[in-house]
Protein backbone atom coordinates (compact mmCIF):
# COMPACT_ATOMS: atom_id res chain seq x y z
CA UNK A 1 0.00 0.00 0.00
CA UNK A 2 3.22 2.32 0.37
CA UNK A 3 3.98 1.96 -3.35
CA UNK A 4 0.17 2.83 -4.11
CA UNK A 5 0.57 6.24 -2.02
CA UNK A 6 4.28 7.04 -3.81
CA UNK A 7 2.44 6.18 -7.17
CA UNK A 8 -0.75 8.44 -6.48
CA UNK A 9 1.16 11.29 -5.16
CA UNK A 10 3.64 11.35 -8.18
CA UNK A 11 1.07 11.72 -10.47
CA UNK A 12 0.38 15.20 -8.93
CA UNK A 13 3.91 16.47 -10.57
CA UNK A 14 3.26 15.27 -14.21
CA UNK A 15 -0.34 17.59 -14.42
CA UNK A 16 -1.12 17.88 -18.01
CA UNK A 17 -0.59 21.46 -19.94
CA UNK A 18 -2.83 23.75 -21.31
CA UNK A 19 -1.72 23.11 -24.93
CA UNK A 20 -1.60 19.18 -25.00
CA UNK A 21 -5.36 18.98 -26.58
CA UNK A 22 -4.98 15.40 -28.14
CA UNK A 23 -3.17 13.98 -24.98
CA UNK A 24 0.02 12.90 -26.86
CA UNK A 25 2.19 14.70 -24.39
CA UNK A 26 4.08 13.22 -22.70
CA UNK A 27 3.05 14.33 -19.57
CA UNK A 28 -0.58 12.47 -20.02
CA UNK A 29 1.07 9.32 -20.93
CA UNK A 30 2.82 9.41 -17.63
CA UNK A 31 -0.41 10.20 -15.72
CA UNK A 32 -1.64 6.88 -17.75
CA UNK A 33 0.92 4.91 -16.72
CA UNK A 34 1.10 5.89 -12.88
CA UNK A 35 -2.74 5.64 -13.10
CA UNK A 36 -2.71 1.88 -14.76
CA UNK A 37 0.44 1.32 -11.89
CA UNK A 38 -1.30 2.51 -8.83
CA UNK A 39 -4.46 -0.01 -9.79
CA UNK A 40 -2.38 -2.47 -10.50
CA UNK A 41 -0.38 -2.19 -6.67
CA UNK A 42 -3.75 -2.14 -5.08
CA UNK A 43 -5.16 -5.49 -7.38
CA UNK A 44 -2.48 -6.80 -6.66
CA UNK A 45 -1.76 -6.50 -2.49
CA UNK A 46 -5.90 -7.26 -1.48
CA UNK A 47 -5.04 -10.17 -4.03
CA UNK A 48 -1.88 -11.37 -1.78
CA UNK A 49 -3.47 -10.66 1.41
CA UNK A 50 -6.67 -12.53 1.00
CA UNK A 51 -4.63 -15.20 -0.13
CA UNK A 52 -2.11 -14.89 2.60
CA UNK A 53 -4.81 -14.61 4.78
CA UNK A 54 -6.75 -17.75 4.18
CA UNK A 55 -3.58 -19.42 4.27
CA UNK A 56 -2.63 -18.20 7.59
CA UNK A 57 -5.84 -19.30 9.05
CA UNK A 58 -6.61 -22.57 7.62
CA UNK A 59 -10.00 -24.73 7.75
CA UNK A 60 -10.44 -27.70 8.82
CA UNK A 61 -11.44 -29.07 5.03
CA UNK A 62 -7.88 -28.24 4.59
CA UNK A 63 -6.46 -29.53 7.84
CA UNK A 64 -8.33 -33.03 7.29
CA UNK A 65 -7.00 -33.48 3.88
CA UNK A 66 -3.05 -32.95 5.14
CA UNK A 67 -4.11 -36.00 7.47
CA UNK A 68 -5.46 -38.26 5.38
Amino acid sequence: MYITCIICISEYFFKTPEDCKDGNCWQAIMQIILASAARFSVSFTFTFMSIWTTELFPTTGKSFSLIC
